[in-house]
């Protein structure tokens, strides 16, 4: 796999595109991580494609089904949390194992149980 800094700015799988109005009226599409002269050209703010990796194609090979280019760039996997990390963080255990879905879920209805011990087994019987 090649570096991030390797990837073409494209957008193949286009379903997370931003839409927009044109001047005609019409709706338009536009991502930051395709090409910033077509982004830009569609109203786009150039600043907004810095640092940016398609999502689409990201969460694709999350998914297993990375997209392959022929120059032999794989692109990688990504994880998500969003603007919720601070949230989720009482979640993570403290041996930096991470959390289950049970996990989640107990510290959903019931917040003061939060996230088990490190190694302990989950009591839930979710698990």
């Amino acid at each position: 796999m090649l570096a991030q800094a390797a990837r073409e700015r494209v957008c193949n799988l286009r379903f997370l595109r931003t839409l927009f109005k044109k001047d005609d009226g019409s709706v338009g599409y536009r991502c930051p991580a395709g090409p910033v002269d077509d982004y830009v050209r569609n109203g786009g703010d150039a600043a907004d494609t810095m640092g940016r990796v398609c999502l689409c194609e990201a969460l694709h090979a999350t998914a297993g089904y990375p997209q392959r280019r022929e120059n032999g760039y794989v692109e990688p996997p990504i994880v998500t949390a969003g603007d919720d990390l601070v949230n989720i963080s009482p979640l993570v255990r403290a041996d930096g194992s991470g959390y289950s879905a049970a996990d989640v879920i107990r510290y959903i209805l019931d917040p003061i149980v939060g996230p088990p011990a490190p190694g302990a087994a989950c009591a839930s019987p979710l698990a």
